[in-house]
Formats: structure tokens, C-alpha cells, sequence
């Protein structure tokens, strides 16, 4: 019927060129966008990793952290009393010190000046043993300065 006009409706070289192009620019999008799915999955991979290790790292830094703040502390206290040792360094002065003192008990009239006593055995020996009263008590002895 219109036998005619069947060229006019048929598709020319310029509408395949344009059809060529169209499905050139979805391949290259959609291989643009299959890249970055897969670039996505992997960052989205490495940070799953991050994700489960992060209490551990928490963790790991609030142990450090408190450790941290313990030495500061240490070395405040430190320097302090490096700063109060040398402030008073000057004023030392011994008010008073204990000291132990040896004494005998009081001497008895069977020993000698040495606290010895001569025996004589039936043998006829002369010895000499140390008499009771040398044993030494030990008294404390408060000295002010």
C-alpha cells in the first residue's frame, strides 16, 4: 500500500551509527560501573577486617592511654619529690637517733676484774670459766641531738 515511503521509514546508516554509539556508551558505563561494584566490595572487604579488629585496637589504646597517664603521674610525683628532697636538703638536722647499748650485768664477788672464775679440778688443774654475771643484756639508748 505504501510501497513507496518503505525507505523513508527503514532505519539509515546515520540512525544504526547513533544505535552503535548508544550500545558502546551502556557498555562502557556498565563496565564502569562493574569496576567501581568491584572496587567497592573490596574496600568494603578490608574494612569489614577493620571493623572486627577495632575492640581489639579499643582496647589496645585505652591500655596504653592509661599506662601513659601512670608514668605521667610517676614522673610528677618523682619530680616533686626531687624538688622537696632538694629544698630540704639544707635543713636536715638530727633532733634524735637510737643506738643500742651493750652492758654487763653487775659483777659478783666470786669472779676476777675479767669476770672469770678459777676452778681447781681434782686433778689439781688450775682452770678458769667464764662467770654468770658476763652475760651482756643489750639496752636502748635515745640520744638527742
Amino acid at each position: 500500500m505504501y510501497y513507496e515511503f518503505d525507505d523513508y521509514f527503514e532505519p539509515g546508516e546515520f540512525d544504526e551509527k547513533i544505535e552503535e554509539l548508544k550500545n558502546e556508551l551502556r557498555e562502557s558505563v556498565k563496565k564502569e560501573i562493574n569496576d567501581e561494584i568491584e572496587k567497592l566490595r573490596k574496600e568494603n572487604k578490608e574494612l569489614q577486617g577493620i571493623k572486627n579488629n577495632f575492640e581489639s585496637i579499643k582496647r589496645g589504646f585505652e591500655r596504653k592511654k592509661e599506662e601513659c597517664e601512670r608514668v605521667m603521674k610517676d614522673a610528677e610525683h618523682r619530680a616533686k619529690h626531687a624538688r622537696l628532697a632538694e629544698l630540704m636538703e639544707q635543713m636536715k638536722l638530727v633532733l634524735w637517733s637510737v643506738t643500742w647499748e651493750t652492758r654487763y650485768k653487775r659483777k659478783c664477788n666470786k669472779c676476777d676484774c675479767w669476770r672469770n672464775v678459777k676452778v681447781t679440778l681434782p686433778s689439781g688443774n688450775t682452770v678458769s670459766d667464764t662467770c654468770i654475771c658476763a652475760k651482756t643484756a643489750f639496752r636502748l639508748c635515745i640520744s638527742y641531738g
